[in-house]
């Protein structure tokens, strides 16, 4: 059996599925933009000329795939890595939407006969998904986020309830371009044989969109690989809450900002780091305590070392389709709270290897953060555990259990097509 998957990203759970087929013997090609790998000249040749580019292609290294195996498109992607440094976030995500078509009608002009199955990814999967249709091949197609019509509930509530929050990264969410977004997804959704999600929750997004039960295959993401004994912590000499990754409307961090100030901590004991960038108003940070600090990105190899100096992370989502900030920091040895619109409670068990709260609940918020700075001798035991969960679950063990999905699908789509020629 041979597949094609395609993404025009390489995050670490798209790398894990590439690898996945590869180790099956079932990979064609993967056909992605841009990567780094010793054998691609074009990354070579730009971070000569381009130092600065260095940092960005590692976060694209895909040494693990055979050469052989990939194919790349780089231009469209190039001219948005280029949009993004002018900082205009409205120029960035027109180029984006743009990429991703032009990337998605690349692959299907790639598309041969011979092949049973493609793996594609939404915004960038229509024509994909059309060409294998047309050449008798079945689509999975994977939705890494909750279903838009969930966000937008979301986002209309929370603008109502806080019409401060309604800053330019937030109109992006729900403006003309993002409508014509959604219904390119409506479509891909509809028109694919499989869908693929990451947790329960997303799973229920989409069935609460009308999507079939029978056509949604749900694989929780694995945790990245840990040391065969618990990291040691590195306490600092207050109590430190950490978070890390955008700072917007959907990862609740308005909620987070109330629920703080409502613990009323003392500055001398306890502090919340937030590391990466902001998308919300500057006039929001106006009122915090000087316990509240913010980092700007930072590369990946330093934010580890916030992981293992904090005593608790936090991701307040209001909806995250899994939340890949939770299993890296529980492969730490690091407690976690998150909340319930997330993949949390699919590889959490609430006050044993991590914490949930209901989300949009700035008190159950409050009391969480109290209760983790009054039980300290309590989170250790729920960092080994959370440690102890991440060993039992790695990425590879993910690897078998989308193989095994996939190939069930495949096979009884093929035994389906066999009867009806019979017949």
């Amino acid at each position: 059996m041979k597949c094609v998957i395609s993404h025009p990203n390489i995050a670490p759970y798209i790398k894990e599925s590439v690898l996945a087929y590869q180790e099956n013997g079932a990979l064609v090609k993967f056909y992605t933009t841009y990567f780094q790998h010793p054998q691609y000249p074009f990354t070579q040749r730009l971070i000569r000329f381009f130092p600065w580019l260095e940092q960005e292609f590692k976060r694209r290294s895909i040494e693990e795939i055979n050469y052989s195996y990939l194919k790349g498109n780089p231009f469209h992607e190039m001219l948005r890595i280029i949009s993004a440094r002018l900082n205009i976030s409205w120029v960035e995500n027109r180029v984006w939407q743009w990429n991703d078509r032009k990337f998605d009608n690349w692959v299907a002009g790639n598309l041969k006969p011979g092949i049973e199955w493609v793996h594609t990814y939404e915004h960038a999967a229509l024509s994909t998904i059309r060409k294998a249709k047309a050449l008798n091949m079945i689509s999975f197609y994977e939705q890494p986020s909750q279903h838009h019509l969930y966000l937008s509930r979301i986002l209309e509530d929370q603008l109502n309830k806080y019409p401060e929050l309604n800053s330019p990264a937030t109109k992006l969410m729900y403006d003309r371009n993002a409508i014509q977004c959604d219904a390119r997804k409506d479509l891909e959704l509809a028109e694919c044989d499989y869908i693929i999600c990451n947790s329960s929750f997303t799973q229920k997004t989409l069935k609460l969109a009308g999507i079939r039960e029978d056509k949604i295959i749900m694989i929780p993401y694995g945790f990245p690989e840990t040391s065969f004994e618990l990291p040691k912590r590195q306490p600092s000499k207050k109590f430190t809450f950490l978070y890390a990754g955008n700072q917007n409307l959907r990862k609740g961090i308005h909620i987070l900002y109330k629920a703080w100030k409502a613990c009323n901590f003392d500055p001398a004991k306890a502090e919340l780091i937030l590391v990466g960038e902001s998308q919300l108003p500057d006039s929001l940070r106006n009122d915090l305590p000087a316990s509240v600090k913010f980092i700007p990105n930072i590369p990946h190899a330093e934010l580890m070392s916030y992981y293992q100096k904090a005593n608790v992370f936090v991701l307040p989502t209001l909806a995250d389709g899994f939340g890949m900030v939770v299993s890296e920091a529980m492969s730490q040895g690091l407690p976690v709270i998150t909340t319930d619109t997330s993949g949390g409670p699919d590889i959490i068990n609430n006050r044993v290897n991590g914490l949930i709260v209901e989300s949009d609940n700035i008190p159950a918020l409050r009391d969480e953060l109290r209760w983790c700075f009054e039980n300290p001798d309590k989170l250790i035991e729920i960092g080994n555990n959370a440690f102890l969960t991440a060993q039992a679950y790695p990425w590879s063990s993910y690897r078998k259990r989308l193989i095994a999905e996939v190939l069930s699908r495949v096979e009884l789509h093929q035994r389906s097509n066999r009867n009806s020629r019979n017949n």
